[in-house]
């Protein structure tokens, strides 16, 4: 990190961000700590003036830890001021660290005489991606409904992720995982989703649909999605196929699954 501009920055609020799969070493005591869905987020104030011309490293360690595969790490830095501070913290409850001081160990420059505020900030954000070697089992499992002719019933697609690493697309916001299915025989889809499903275009008959999970899924954690299944007429054993895309470019479930056998199931009416 350097200060590029004109006036000295007389202290600093870091925010950093770990995602899941990785964790802090230490939690510093000029820190404060967030334990969220995706992560763990630090808000530190740096006492260190920083002049300019002057760069300066930061040094805070990360573990990977045994669910780590695809992982980030964010920081950004802006003049402290306790507006700015305010700000960051929103309405979350945070936690001080209690380990040693995180400083700022500037090389070289000097030191001017006053604070002014940022004149750039677009150039104060960082992020690091980080691949850790793992794998995480996704298992689909499907549903047997019964109804009589007329009738409106719910089927069930769930993808399971048995780990032992979560899943998550935190730069591309690419879903973990997602399912293609048609109607069974003698039914019609009723209304999905729209911001999670959706119908292919192609005019085939029958039509094929389309769910994608959420972006992130934790290890032991499972996704369900409730298919409205009109039944317009009863044909016994009726049954389809539900499969995941597996070859998504965005993220690729063939790249991290270690068995594609189980990312089929049915959807099974009346058998």
């Amino acid at each position: 990190m350097s200060n590029t501009g004109n006036r000295t920055a007389e202290r600093t609020l870091l925010w950093i961000n770990a995602s899941y799969g990785l964790r802090f070493t230490q939690r510093h005591a000029n820190c404060e700590y967030r334990e969220h869905e995706t992560g763990t987020g630090a808000l530190c104030v740096l006492d260190e003036a920083v002049a300019p011309g002057q760069r300066f490293a930061l040094a805070t360690e990360l573990g990977v830890g045994r669910k780590a595969l695809y992982e980030r790490f964010d920081h950004s830095v802006q003049p402290y001021s306790d507006e700015a501070l305010a700000e960051a913290r929103g309405e979350w409850t945070w936690t001080r660290g209690t380990g040693t001081e995180l400083d700022l160990r500037p090389a070289t420059g000097a030191r001017a005489s006053a604070a002014e505020p940022d004149i750039d900030p677009q150039d104060n954000y960082g992020t690091v991606i980080l691949d850790a070697r793992n794998t995480a089992d996704l298992k689909l499992t499907g549903s047997r409904v019964h109804g009589a002719a007329g009738d409106t019933v719910t089927a069930k697609i769930t993808v399971h992720n048995r780990g032992p690493a979560w899943v998550a697309s935190l730069g591309a916001g690419a879903a973990v995982a997602t399912v293609r299915f048609q109607a069974p025989q003698g039914t019609t889809v009723g209304t999905l989703p729209e911001d999670r499903c959706w119908t292919a275009e192609d005019g085939a008959s029958p039509a094929t649909h389309y769910c994608r999970t959420p972006i992130y899924l934790h290890d032991k954690a499972s996704y369900t999605f409730e298919i409205p299944l009109r039944i317009d007429r009863v044909v016994r054993g009726a049954h389809s196929t539900v499969a995941t895309l597996d070859d998504d470019p965005e993220l690729s479930i063939r790249k991290f699954d270690p068995n594609l056998r189980n990312n089929r199931t049915e959807i099974v009416v009346n058998g």
